[in-house]
């Protein structure tokens, strides 16, 4: 079933997120099209939210599947938060957003695997991708894609998916209503994005540690240049991983640098 404009426009409650919202039954990312309301015009708070998505899109230029009438795959529009650090702390509001607006409507409690995925069960369930936009006349914008497994069944997976991809429909044992889902992720977005502009981006990113599972993993990593393998000894609030290896030398990961998703290593 399509979603129901009607019921997100009178249930959401926000002042900057969502003050207008783009419903698509298709689009090939929400993402992309988002990029395009930019160049428009369109600003801050624009939400881009489509049923089905036929090129959805992951980090590393990896397909995301986005069936219809499953998910929820949408778009943000947003202004950068702080300078240098504003798509990693983009990328720890929206992670924030979903874990733990799955968590007030489920009571599941989701994992964050850094550096944007999320997890249940150790199966992905989400994930976000955040992309600076910059145009001539030196304006920014950032777009915030949010991609979120709801009411997939097990088939509905592609076979090379369904051992390390999850739904909330399978965790919970039944279908849940996406619009919830959408609402709740778009209030809690717009609750810790002020916060970033009130410069407690401190409190955001302890707040996204406590969700954090990726610190004391064993875990492998592939750069551009080689693959690190180690602990997780800690994460910077820039983002940055520090992996302990095998000759008790500490390296650091720049998300920005790595070519292939990370690994736990059993």
């Amino acid at each position: 079933m399509f979603l129901n404009e009607k019921s997100i426009k009178e249930d959401l409650v926000t002042n900057i997120i969502g003050k207008k919202i783009f419903f698509l039954e298709k689009v090939d990312s929400t993402n992309t099209y988002a990029r395009k309301l930019v160049q428009r015009g369109f600003g801050e708070g624009i939400v881009v939210i489509a049923d089905h998505q036929t090129k959805g899109r992951g980090r590393f230029g990896k397909k995301w599947h986005s069936p219809p009438g499953t998910g929820a795959w949408m778009s943000v529009i947003l202004n950068p938060v702080g300078s240098k650090d504003s798509l990693i702390n983009i990328n720890y509001i929206c992670a924030l957003s979903v874990v733990e607006a799955i968590y007030n409507l489920t009571y599941v409690k989701g994992e964050i695997k850094w550096p944007n995925d999320i997890l249940i069960n150790k199966k992905k369930v989400g994930g976000i991708l955040s992309e600076l936009v910059k145009f001539e006349d030196k304006k920014e914008f950032m777009i915030a894609g949010i991609g979120i497994n709801i009411n997939q069944s097990y088939d509905d997976f592609p076979s090379d998916l369904r051992e390390i991809a999850t739904s909330l429909k399978i965790i919970c044992g039944i279908e849940l209503v996406r619009e919830e889902i959408i609402i709740n992720i778009l209030q809690f977005l717009e609750k810790y994005y002020l916060l970033s502009f009130e410069n407690r981006t401190d409190v955001i990113f302890k707040e996204w540690l406590k969700w954090c599972t990726t610190i004391g993993k064993k875990i492998r990593i592939a750069t551009s240049e080689k693959y690190f393998e180690g602990v997780a000894e800690s994460i910077k609030p820039d983002g940055k991983l520090l992996l302990r290896n095998s000759l008790n030398e500490i390296k650091e990961v720049t998300p920005g640098d790595i070519i292939q998703v990370i690994e736990y290593i059993n």
